[in-house]
């Protein structure tokens, strides 16, 4: 979206229609972001949309950002420094990981308390101990798990089913577990 906007409207209409999105209801500022924003809305912090239309009226009565803004932030954005992919995905590359886990384990049993737990491979599986029961949790292909015939799309679903309240999966499988392929 260009941050320099030919003016379009005039100041009296500017300040009538920041003056109505104080009163609007919910339904008529995501209309209103809609017009003005020329995009759907999803928020639902009701004052933020109202300082974010407000802005961009303004922008559409005053004409944006001057040149030189647009261009000195251009200037400041250095792309090198933007991620492609997150710190997590980078950390799963073989030679990282044996830097950060000198001793980790090979594909045949992972602990589930290193990063690539959470990505167990399809039929590998895990057992715990919780309550005087041993529980075996199989995880399946697209990042699920299989635990008592049921499908769960993740491993906290699974530990909130067995322990019966909100817990973390892998803080609740990391004692004593590993999954294994074995």
């Amino acid at each position: 979206m260009p941050y320099t906007i030919k003016p379009c409207i005039t100041e009296k209409e500017l300040e009538l229609r920041i003056a109505a999105l104080s009163s609007m209801s919910p339904r008529e500022l995501r209309e209103e972001w809609g017009r003005v924003w020329g995009t759907a809305c999803y928020s639902h912090n009701y004052a933020l949309l109202r300082r974010r239309i407000a802005w961009r009226l303004r922008c559409l009565c005053y004409g944006g950002l001057a040149a030189s803004a647009v261009t000195k932030a251009e200037q400041l954005a250095d792309l090198t420094q933007l991620r492609e992919r997150s710190p997590y995905v980078r950390c799963q590359s073989p030679k990282v990981q044996e830097q950060i886990i000198p001793a980790a384990p090979k594909a045949e049993t992972v602990d589930s308390a290193s990063p690539t737990a959470r990505l167990a491979t399809p039929g590998a599986f895990a057992k715990k101990a919780f309550n005087g029961r041993i529980y075996t949790v199989y995880a399946l292909d697209g990042g699920r798990f299989a635990y008592d015939g049921a499908t769960y799309k993740s491993l906290t679903a699974v530990a909130r089913e067995i322990a019966g309240f909100r817990i973390s999966g892998n803080r609740f499988f990391s004692t004593n577990t590993s999954f294994s392929t074995k």
